[in-house]
């Protein structure tokens, strides 16, 4: 596994976290690993953090409905 290959797999990893509510953005540590990538690979670097931008403004606007509580994320998420 190369490098890159793990770094991509550490920001997969934290946007379905995020996606999930799993984790918070801050708890994620998806921007470190961008700005690795961002050395390695600039194309996938942006394509990622695309992807990260629009998880992260879907959490917001999830929080601001459902509030902080996770137990209020799911049972609204799943209705």
């Amino acid at each position: 596994m190369t490098i890159e290959e793990t770094y991509v797999k550490h920001i997969e990893c934290g946007i379905r976290a995020i996606k999930l509510g799993t984790k918070r953005p801050d708890e994620a540590n998806v921007g470190k690993y961008l700005n690795k990538l961002r050395e390695v690979n600039e194309g996938l670097y942006d394509d990622l953090m695309e992807r990260y931008q629009n998880i992260v403004e879907n959490y917001k606007k999830n929080k601001e409905s459902f509030g902080e509580s996770k137990k209020n994320y799911y049972f609204y998420r799943n209705k």
